[in-house]
């Protein structure tokens, strides 16, 4: 199949480039103008692809790219930003709109939406069923929330199949977002927090888990929505001993990080709130059906992600 993936250069779009090949799959790779600045490995992964430059918040360049390089069996969306209102809005849900407005022009194929856990806002304090209604709080969490409830009824009306992945919190190579490349950094120097005291329950999962999950989906024939996670959720006491291990420390300082700072980070970062409603099970039974297992354990994938920034020195 030839698929056009949006934010090819970011995680988990090259970890997407990555399964698409080793399936055999042409990947059609959108980025932002300038993205190789600040991530030289995007280049060498994505050297071999066709190379698509336009961003999802410019219209009218969208469709002058889309158009250009069409036809597509299957576009995978994970174009998205987690930070800053303004731009959380105009990225998360204004970019997703423009994107279904340039494929309108094209034959229907099949749309796999990025989305996020917390596109479910306060209800993952009670459940993170995927049929649940959203009930979202920060800008962050209705952004994709509102790009959900689009995409879906886009898909009704145009007849392309679509697909909404819900990752939980994502780690792994490639990676510039400030959460966990910190917390390696961190470790290293011997520190590690505990965020909101022991024995909070965190779901983490690796990118290169949530690209075999989509490569599940798209070549399969469902619809609908899907929580993606890792092999099981962890204590917060659990992520700091594998931090720890990630960069080969056997001992280090642990730092709790109480809920008021969570919440203090949760203000300035909307997706910090993940962190406060900490729901104890993300149900993946839709997901195992369709034929997905998780595999990356914590440690292993953290390991693999501090090999990374050491070689391209950040760690």
């Amino acid at each position: 199949m030839r698929i056009l993936v949006t934010g090819a250069s970011g995680m988990l779009g090259l970890h997407l480039v990555e399964a698409l090949r080793r399936r055999g799959h042409e990947a059609v790779s959108l980025v932002r103008p300038n993205t190789f600045a600040k991530r030289p490995w995007a280049r060498r992964i994505l050297t071999d692809t066709l190379l698509v430059k336009a961003s999802v918040t410019d219209p009218s360049g969208l469709v002058e790219a889309i158009d250009k390089h069409a036809p597509y069996d299957a576009v995978i969306h994970t174009a998205a930003v987690l930070r800053g209102r303004r731009a959380e809005w105009r990225v998360n849900f204004e970019g997703t709109r423009n994107l279904l407005e340039a494929l309108e022009r094209h034959p229907p194929g099949t749309l796999i939406l990025i989305s996020s856990i917390l596109a479910l806002g306060d209800k993952l304090r009670e459940t993170a069923e995927e049929l649940e209604e959203c009930a979202p709080r920060t800008v962050y969490e209705r952004s994709k929330c509102e790009a959900e409830k689009l995409a879906r009824r886009w898909g009704s009306e145009t007849g392309w199949r679509v697909v909404v992945v819900r990752p939980t919190w994502m780690y792994g190579r490639y990676s510039l977002n400030p959460d966990m490349p910190r917390l390696l950094r961190m470790a290293k120097r011997g520190l590690v927090p505990v965020l909101g005291g022991k024995g909070t329950p965190l779901a983490l999962v690796s990118a290169k888990d949530v690209a075999e999950a989509i490569m599940v989906l798209l070549e399969s024939k469902v619809t609908g929505t899907y929580n993606v996670r890792g092999p099981r959720i962890y204590s917060s006491e659990e992520v700091a001993d594998a931090l720890l291990a990630a960069v080969g420390r056997k001992r280090g300082i642990r730092v709790p990080v109480p809920r008021l700072a969570l919440k203090l980070m949760a203000w300035y970062m909307g997706v910090a709130r993940y962190l406060l409603l900490a729901p104890s099970e993300i149900p993946i039974a839709r997901l195992e059906e369709a034929g997905y297992r998780p595999r990356i354990d914590l440690v292993e994938g953290l390991s693999e992600m501090a090999e990374w920034m050491k070689k391209e020195g950040l760690l």
